[in-house]
């Protein structure tokens, strides 16, 4: 079974259209656990967006990402004061178990207006469609406002 991050876009263009749809007039975009990056780099092929992917690797495939790369630790990134018009963080937020993931979902809550993911938050959501897994795809809108 393929990843998200990994996988062919001909073979699965739904659901990154329905992520597309979403971020299409956002400025800020932050991809976190983004793999190989094939999500963000192709949302800033169609957006006019800051994107950043953020991963605690490098991969390859970055080398041909027209978005920005970085290589952090989740938790070391959001240090940072950046604030994002959408947070990204598919498959790997929702087999996070760690005490480190409320941290995480606080500073989501206070950093960002809208969070796509596959998992099931406190947060007003909307499903945007299904992730590699066939889970919803969910998107939240987040009380705080840029």
């Amino acid at each position: 079974m393929k990843h998200w991050g990994y996988i062919d876009y001909e073979d699965y263009p739904e659901r990154y259209e329905s992520i597309l749809k979403e971020v299409q007039y956002d400025k800020t975009i932050v991809e976190f656990a983004c793999g190989s990056g094939q999500i963000i780099s192709k949302l800033k092929l169609h957006t006019t967006a800051h994107c950043i992917g953020v991963d605690i690797e490098n991969h390859p495939f970055w080398r041909e990402s027209k978005a920005e790369m970085v290589v952090a630790d989740v938790m070391d990134f959001i240090k940072k004061p950046d604030k994002y018009d959408t947070v990204i963080m598919l498959n790997s937020f929702r087999n996070w178990n760690h005490p480190d993931k409320t941290i995480f979902e606080d500073w989501v809550n206070t950093h960002a207006k809208k969070f796509i993911t596959s998992t099931n938050l406190r947060y007003k959501k909307k499903i945007i469609g299904k992730d590699a897994h066939d889970l919803d795809m969910e998107l939240y809108y987040l009380d705080y406002l840029i």
